[in-house]
């Protein structure tokens, strides 16, 4: 699945923060203080993985940052789809007056369905 990355500590806090769909967050190993401590608890809070990284392996995860871009020694991984479990859905559908849903299964290409 594609995922986009969130980088620096103010914007991977703030995406915390906001409900995020944050999947992995990862971090250089010689970073720390800071808002790292409030990270690490939200992230802690929330189920969401945390993974120290060397410098070779972070420098992989940021190879493509804007020129300016700092990634401050953290980066945080973001799904573009946000999975919902089956019985939340149902339960979700259930509670409608004319329940409607549709499953589709892999489905490649957007332009395929329809």
């Amino acid at each position: 699945m594609a995922e986009d990355r969130i980088v620096g500590r103010n914007a991977v806090a703030e995406a915390l923060k906001s409900g995020s769909n944050i999947s992995k967050i990862y971090v250089l190993y010689s970073t720390h203080g800071g808002s790292l401590n409030e990270i690490y608890t939200i992230a802690k809070r929330h189920g969401i993985p945390l993974a120290r990284v060397d410098s070779k392996q972070f420098g992989e995860l940021t190879a493509n940052l804007s020129p300016g871009e700092s990634a401050q020694g953290i980066v945080a991984t973001v799904s573009k789809i946000r999975f919902e479990p089956l019985d939340s859905l149902v339960e979700s559908a259930a509670r409608k007056k004319y329940p409607f849903m549709l499953i589709l299964d892999r489905i490649q290409d957007p332009q395929n369905f329809g």
